[in-house]
């Protein structure tokens, strides 16, 4: 998986829910600066992890802060 983040040129976040229902993320390798970003390959990692649960996704934008 490593291997495959590196490859795309992501980064990697670990995100835990902690018991009063907060999150702790901690940045695991930094994402690659680049000027060439793919709205459309975002779109469809995404679309693969989160899918069609709106709330999940409100959840995740709000977390990356847009």
């Amino acid at each position: 998986m490593i291997d495959e983040i590196r490859r795309f040129r992501l980064g990697l976040y670990v995100m835990r829910r902690r018991d009063d229902n907060t999150y702790d993320i901690r940045e695991q390798i930094e994402p690659a600066r680049t000027d060439d970003a793919q709205p459309a390959d975002v779109n469809e990692i995404i679309n693969t992890f989160l899918g069609r649960d709106t709330e999940l996704r409100n959840e995740y934008r709000h977390w990356i802060r847009r």
